[in-house]
């Protein structure tokens, strides 16, 4: 297992978001050339131990996640929707203990028009326990 799992676990169980982005257009890493918009793909940028909490007991998680739809007010509605669902999110997902994620930010990162694409990206701090 790894935590990426975890974190599409916890995107594909919100309805609020699915409604408007399906599960199929979540992607961990990157997305299939052509995939249509909308999408989001997450990728992990950095993991640390946190010694503070037991002696690497815990680890730290930084994420990031980019939307990307047709239209700016698109684009920022699922950057609400995303944020909805894993800001403050905790429990066990696919076998990770998830003490806490925490919205690390957002910003608007500009039209591409080689894809037509308005692209929001927003970062992540999870806190998992080692179990």
């Amino acid at each position: 297992m790894i935590i990426e799992q975890a974190v599409y676990s916890i995107l594909s169980g919100n309805t609020d978001l699915t409604d408007v982005l399906p599960a199929t257009s979540m992607f961990a890493g990157n997305a299939p050339q052509d995939t249509p918009n909308p999408c989001l793909i997450y990728s992990r940028s950095y993991t640390s131990p946190d010694n503070t909490k037991g002696l690497e007991f815990w680890q730290i998680c930084n994420f990031e996640v980019d939307i990307f739809a047709s239209k700016y007010k698109e684009a920022a509605t699922i950057a609400d929707l995303v944020k909805a669902a894993l800001n403050r999110s905790k429990g066990v997902f696919t076998g990770f203990n998830i003490d806490e994620t925490l919205f690390d930010g957002e910003d608007y990162r500009g039209y591409i028009p080689d894809h037509n694409s308005h692209h929001v990206s927003q970062g992540y701090v999870i806190t998992i326990k080692n179990t």
